[in-house]
């Protein structure tokens, strides 16, 4: 899926309008640290950059996770065997299957990839 600049548009937008609901309370906070010096005014200025830095961060993985859901289109398996009608065997490309697990090993995922029915191809399990 594409991204649109409409997409990067969004973000600025959101994480805008959330940094300026954000804004009086997190002034107050850093003009709140000038009695306790220059050092800890700096400090809870760098901390509240860092706050707002991180919210681009996190608006941007929740507006990509939706965008991607709302906007995609059904993905649709080819039927069995169009790659050897549209390919060939085409022996000489060869395949390798990674298989990750995490200590939760399933024999039945293992078996159905190893089902393929394609002539080139090499198995690996990743634990």
């Amino acid at each position: 899926m594409k991204k649109s600049p409409r997409l990067y548009l969004i973000i600025i937008a959101a994480w805008l309008a959330l940094t300026v609901v954000a804004a009086v309370p997190l002034l107050n906070v850093i003009t709140g640290a000038h009695k306790d010096g220059w050092l800890v005014t700096a400090l809870v200025g760098i901390s509240t950059a860092f706050i707002i830095y991180f919210w681009l961060n996190g608006i941007k993985d929740i507006i990509y996770t939706l965008y991607y859901y709302l906007g995609r289109s059904t993905f649709t398996l080819p039927p069995d065997g169009e790659w050897r009608h549209k390919y060939g065997n085409a022996p000489d490309k060869r395949v390798v299957a990674v298989y990750c697990t995490c200590n939760d090993f399933n024999g039945d995922s293992l078996q159905a990839c190893m089902t393929q029915d394609y002539p080139n191809i090499t198995f690996v399990i990743l634990d």
